[in-house]
């Protein structure tokens, strides 16, 4: 019983972590776009100069050890990506201010987050709340 404890408690400290996404490991990581996405993303868009992001980056990191899964059981990651570096995802995500914020899901359509810059918002947009908006995008 202790060692499915200390199993259980490994797999939930995997998914409780904020994600660094690049140019070279996006799809890799999240499958997003392949058709093999399994995982729900929630992924920001940063600029480490940037104010607004600096303040939410402690929330950011709450929120991802909130979030494990979705009512229906499907996981939910949180990542994040240095915009001021990652060139390709700036652009094929057409990030022009920061923070960004991006629902990924796993029907391939894509919510961008509306809302408050707390873990209560970004947990309810996160857990459901994205389904009452229309999707920015359906194909990557």
């Amino acid at each position: 019983m202790r060692f499915l404890s200390a199993v259980l408690l490994a797999v939930s400290a995997v998914f409780a972590e904020v994600v660094e996404l690049t140019d070279d490991n996006f799809v890799g990581t999240t499958k997003i776009g392949t058709g093999e996405q399994t995982e729900r993303w929630f992924v920001k868009f940063f600029a480490p100069w940037c104010p607004h992001c600096k303040r939410m980056a402690q929330t950011w990191v709450d929120l991802s050890e909130e979030l494990g899964e979705g009512p229906d059981g499907t996981a939910l990651r949180v990542g994040e990506v240095d915009a001021t570096t990652q060139d390709a995802l700036k652009t094929k995500f057409d990030i022009t201010g920061f923070p960004r914020m991006y629902l990924f899901d796993t029907d391939g359509k894509v919510y961008k987050y509306p809302g408050a810059r707390t873990v209560e918002g970004f947990s309810a947009f996160a857990l459901g709340g994205y389904k009452s908006f229309d999707p920015v995008a359906t194909t990557l």
